[in-house]
């Protein structure tokens, strides 16, 4: 950060942003910490593994990195993570049968998918969450009063957004009629398509 703003790439507002961002990893890693029966569940299904396998592509790469060297250090199981562009570069050879492969990918740059918005049509209004963001109730009558001030208008978002608002019953009837999202394509490496919808029927009908 304090290289960018030196080279003026990074202006006075979005430097205070993320300032205040990082202030607030200690509540946030809090809350995470809360959530221990969670924590537990995922544990007991991966614990004994011999080796788990971290990708990603760009910033989630290096969040894979720091992931697989966390698990390492806390519970001595082998993890590496690779470059998922560099996937079949001899690393796939490593991953068999049953071998635990946690794939990484977030929105690390929505700047153009916002800015394609702006120049196709007309934003009446932004609204910036912190990522995993957990949605409550006054962010719903916050949008919805958007709505009521700006008729005709619709809410666009990502789809990683869009799939945490699944309680109906707590999302007014005009946020849930005028939501549109940007959906998340997922390309498969030759015939894993079916195996990957067969392992996510099984867990899907086991929950």
């Amino acid at each position: 950060m304090y290289c960018a703003e030196a080279l003026g790439t990074l202006d006075e507002a979005e430097y205070d942003r993320i300032v205040s961002e990082l202030l607030l990893i200690p509540t946030k890693l809090e809350q995470i910490l809360d959530n221990r029966a969670d924590i537990q569940y995922f544990a007991s299904l991966y614990f004994n593994h011999p080796s788990i396998f971290f990708i990603g592509r760009n910033i989630d790469y290096a969040i894979g990195m720091e992931g697989s060297l966390k698990l390492k250090e806390i519970s001595y199981i082998h993890s590496e993570a690779y470059a998922a562009g560099e996937l079949k570069h001899g690393t796939i050879a490593l991953i068999e049968k049953g071998r635990p492969v946690i794939a990484l990918s977030g929105v690390g740059n929505p700047k153009p998918f916002v800015q394609t918005l702006r120049e196709r049509y007309e934003v009446v209004a932004e609204m910036t969450l912190d990522d995993h963001h957990v949605y409550k109730v006054r962010d719903m009558n916050a949008l919805a009063a958007l709505l009521e001030k700006h008729p005709g208008a619709v809410i666009v978002t990502t789809e990683k957004d869009a799939v945490k608002m699944t309680n109906r019953a707590k999302i007014p009837a005009r946020v849930r009629s005028n939501l549109y999202y940007l959906p998340i394509n997922i390309s498969f490496i030759e015939d894993s398509a079916t195996d990957f919808l067969q392992k996510l029927e099984e867990d899907v009908r086991g929950n």
